[in-house]
């Protein structure tokens, strides 16, 4: 399993439109205003979920070429799914992820885009049926990188098992048709 990805510095991407704000109001790490995504030093992510990164990045020694894609698009679904208020919808996340590949002439965009958009909806279902079912209602943390390396590892874990069954889950689902 791959390593996690760790933010070396504060960022700002501008993703648009302009008018567009957002803060969950009890965390500093991730917020958005007039359109620009701002995303705290030391903020944690997984990359791009079961499948490559991509070639080291020319312009950030040490990152992925993939790395602002990801980091954006992991934390525009987290907080589409946490947060009520989030203004963009899994679509309008996807749309970024894609841009923003296209902007490093990643060559397998559409590959990827087409995976986030089938897979996205599957996975994003699955958290909201999860938590609704066995009544785990969770928010945005004050600090992403409060986190221990145990509680990454328990998630890692967690996360590894999870698509494992998905995919299982899946695979039964192809064959049976």
């Amino acid at each position: 399993m791959k390593d996690f990805l760790v933010l070396d510095q504060d960022i700002a991407v501008t993703i648009g439109p302009e008018n567009q704000s957002w803060d969950s109001g009890f965390q500093d790490w991730f917020f958005i205003h007039n359109g620009v995504w701002f995303v705290r030093e030391n903020t944690i992510w997984n990359g791009a979920t079961l499948v490559s990164d991509g070639p080291e990045d020319p312009n950030k020694k040490g990152y992925p070429i993939l790395w602002k894609a990801t980091l954006i698009h992991d934390l525009g679904y987290m907080a589409y799914i946490e947060e009520e208020d989030f203004p963009y919808s899994r679509k309008d996340i996807d749309k970024i992820f894609k841009r923003l590949m296209k902007e490093v002439d990643f060559k397998y965009y559409s590959i990827y885009y087409r995976g986030v958009r089938w897979f996205g909806g599957f996975w994003t279902s699955l958290i909201s049926w999860y938590r609704k079912k066995f009544d785990k209602p969770r928010t945005l943390p004050n600090n992403l990188c409060e986190y221990e390396q145990s509680e990454i590892s328990t998630y890692t874990s967690g996360l590894k098992s999870l698509s494992s069954s998905a995919l299982l889950s899946l695979k039964s689902f192809n064959d049976s048709e």
